[in-house]
């Protein structure tokens, strides 16, 4: 039975910021009965803030555990606005972040216990306040009437055990109105960006929404066909695995989990939810020949016929190539005479294509000379058309800086070249114009991006997409370049040759080895000889070990050969378990950041924290930062900005970020980072676990990517029948897309 009550904060015993879940002592000012079952009152509930002398009201019901006998959980709570001129100061310092002590006593000694009502009315009163100007006054003003607002949306989202981050992107999406939007429709929190099905199942439970409502299974099939494009790549879902399985991602993945009796999800059940998905342009539906249907997000959709129509328009469009063979036979000549050096037959035959193509790709593996003929072919453009305007560009900040050293041309991130801003269709992009464009490392390149790098080019430029295609693919969806090249539609040149000088390097060697499924215990095998320096295996079979180790070859690169912390990267391939991203960066963390009285620090979640001084990543593209998904910084500063905001400052490569306390969630510790999230990356020692624990990750590709990381050493943890298992391990990436097969059915062969 709900039992409505007011109380007084005496004690604050236990709180979490994260989610406001707070466990306080108190006494009751207003109680329905003259009977408690206890001396000491208990109150356990969700607050978004809380001193000691609050004073709120709500409704709630006794319950019993071990630890503190009976205690009074709240359902829903609301503050009472103090009636003692200390506790209105002390209200108006709190909602108006930025008030002082000495601003709130002046306002309370003029209007006296009516401050609050007095200030709702109209934010003018306050201009009776001594020295109060007028843009103060409005500030004032707005930030109690929104403090006052939000709070009553903040209790009741904290009461279903979502964060105060969840509640303050519910307040800026639907503002006053947010608990009646969500009363009538739970599912609604979905359309919020960052608030996904699970979160708003958990409303959807409080207000007793079937499982099976078509509501539910409306945005539980949106979440489950955003996961499959979000984990694995996927630009469609097929129909049949979408059956399959949503009978158990409902039920997994929401707020059903404890239930053992739920309905059974029918065909048509889906079938309807679909149909209104549809309607509402949420995602399209293509029926392939054999009668498989394939199920986009309208967004992926648009972005995959997009790829293909600007690509038909760019390899179509007919162009003068920009040299004539005799030209480029005549440079090659007096290149290679004047370099010293003797291009590789395939080298000359990527200048040709290159220059003689309106758009080709060039692709290999370590030390078989992509730089050199990156170099061949702008020197080419600029002997035969002094005047020309070559672009180049990469992914990552990290490549297209790599990509600056190596040309000693400006090279700048896809997004910034084209001013890609944002995952909106309506985005306008710049257009690149002039003669030549080269993107690098395009294996990273995603749909999405890809799509609005094509969109920008102009149709008389011509375009060299440069990769390794045996590295991983794009973290975002989508198998770009292997498509471009399978689809034979688009002249490639593939460079298979080891440069005498690259064959001394064992970095180089064993990368090549690996795809080509040479294992340790192999005839001319992979190698490990310590003399050169460049390889180590260091073997441990036990996972605790297996850490000390990768902790050991940190402090020895450190100590013994005058390194900094900064030159070394660890790579794990998974992000749980003891050789995991997560435990490794606590571990370094602790180590070579470890807590003093002057650094400051925020928890970022229950078990993680960010202090000043921290190595970290940006895990997604943010936009209205201009800070992308990749990119390593150094946390500078972490405290309160002038309007008493909590805020982390992080310093990148060319920039200071900004962060505020919801932007702050896209970081992650970077000591230790994911395989997928070095790519585009070059570091002079990179570190990996390669262990048993981890071989459902594992696989020859992502370890090849993983070692072509190092510039200078590789050092493996783990035990070589890991890596063996994983050699035998191709990256099935058989991603969902129909690209390929689109390039083959709508654009003309090449002409002979």
């Amino acid at each position: 039975m709900n039992i409505p009550v007011r109380f007084e904060v005496v004690k604050i015993r236990h709180r979490n910021e994260a989610n406001g879940y707070t466990i306080l002592q108190a006494k009751f000012i207003d109680y329905p009965s003259t009977y408690l079952p206890t001396s000491e009152i208990v109150i356990i509930g969700n607050f978004p803030s809380i001193l000691v002398e609050d004073e709120f009201e709500g409704v709630g019901s006794w319950k019993s555990n071990n630890v503190f006998g009976y205690n009074f959980v709240l359902e829903q709570a609301k503050r009472v606005v103090p009636q003692t001129e200390k506790g209105i100061q002390e209200f108006l310092k709190r909602c108006a972040k930025g008030i002082g002590a000495k601003t709130a006593e002046k306002i309370v000694k003029t209007f006296g216990i009516q401050t609050i009502s007095i200030i709702e009315k109209d934010w003018k009163n306050l201009l009776k306040v001594q020295g109060m100007g007028e843009k103060r006054a409005k500030a004032i003003h707005e930030k109690l009437i929104v403090h006052k607002r939000f709070e009553e949306i903040a209790m009741y989202v904290l009461s279903q055990g979502a964060s105060y981050n969840t509640a303050i992107r519910i307040y800026e999406a639907f503002g006053e109105s947010a608990i009646m939007r969500i009363k009538e429709n739970p599912y609604v929190l979905c359309t919020i960006p960052k608030i996904g099905f699970a979160e708003a199942d958990r409303f959807g439970r409080a207000e007793r929404v079937p499982f099976s409502h078509v509501e539910r299974v409306k945005y539980g099939i949106l979440q489950f066909l955003e996961l499959n494009t979000k984990n694995r790549g996927n630009l469609y879902t097929e129909k049949q695995y979408l059956n399959e399985r949503i009978q158990k991602f409902l039920l997994d993945y929401g707020a059903f989990k404890a239930e053992k009796n739920v309905e059974v999800i029918s065909p048509d059940r889906v079938n309807e939810a679909l149909k209104f998905l549809k309607d509402e342009e949420k995602i399209a539906i293509e029926k392939e020949k054999n009668g498989t249907e394939c199920i986009y997000m309208k967004s992926y959709h648009i972005t995959e016929n997009q790829i293909v129509r600007h690509l038909k328009k760019l390899i179509e469009e007919p162009k003068t190539p920009i040299a004539l063979t005799s030209q480029i036979d005549t440079f090659i000549e007096e290149y290679q005479a004047t370099k010293g050096i003797t291009l590789a037959q395939r080298q000359k035959e990527a200048v040709y294509m290159a220059l003689r193509n309106g758009m080709s790709i060039l692709t290999g593996g370590p030390g078989t000379g992509k730089t050199q003929t990156i170099n061949t072919i702008i020197q080419c453009i600029k002997s035969v058309k002094p005047t020309a305007v070559i672009h180049l560009c990469a992914p990552t900040g990290k490549a297209s800086k790599r990509m600056t050293e190596l040309t000693g041309m400006d090279a700048m991130t896809i997004h910034r070249t084209i001013g890609l801003n944002s995952f909106e269709k309506e985005n306008e992009t710049s257009v690149i114009e002039g003669d030549f464009v080269i993107i690098d490392e395009s294996s990273m390149i995603d749909a999405f991006v890809f799509y609005k790098l094509l969109e920008s080019i102009d149709e008389d430029v011509r375009i060299l997409f440069v990769g390794d295609y045996e590295q991983l693919p794009s973290v975002g969806p989508g198998l770009i370049l292997r498509d471009l090249i399978n689809s034979n539609k688009i002249p490639t040149t593939v460079l298979n040759e080891i440069f005498r000088q690259a064959r001394e390097s064992q970095i180089v060697m064993n990368s090549h080895k690996i795809i080509n499924g040479v294992k340790t215990g192999d005839e001319d095998g992979l190698t490990f000889d310590v003399e050169k320096k460049d390889f180590y295996f260091v073997r441990r079979s036990d996972k605790i070990k297996a850490q000390q180790g990768i902790l050991e070859s940190v402090e020895s690169f450190i100590k013994n050969h005058g390194y900094k912390l900064q030159d070394i990267q660890i790579l794990s391939p998974m992000r749980k378990g003891d050789l995991g991203v997560w435990q490794l960066n606590r571990l370094m963390q602790q180590k070579y950041n470890p807590p003093t009285a002057h650094k400051r620090e925020m928890k970022l979640d229950e078990i993680s924290l960010l202090r000043e001084g921290d190595k970290v990543i940006q895990t997604t593209n943010n936009y209205e930062l201009e800070v992308f998904n990749g990119e390593v910084g150094y946390v500078k500063y972490i405290g309160l900005n002038a309007d008493g905001d909590q805020i982390v400052e992080v310093d990148f490569d060319d920039k200071t970020i900004t962060y505020d306390a919801l932007s702050v969630e896209e970081l992650e510790l970077a000591y230790v980072m994911t395989i997928h999230k070095s790519q585009g990356s070059e570091f002079p020692i990179v570190i990996m676990p390669i262990h048993a624990s981890q071989e459902i990750m594992l696989n020859k590709n992502l370890v090849y990517t993983a070692w072509t990381r190092a510039k200078q050493t590789v050092v493996c943890v783990g035990t070589t029948s890991a890596l063996d298992k994983a050699i035998d391990k191709n990256d099935n990436t058989l991603r969902n897309s129909k690209i390929k097969d689109k390039i083959i059915e709508q654009i003309q062969p090449l002409a002979s």
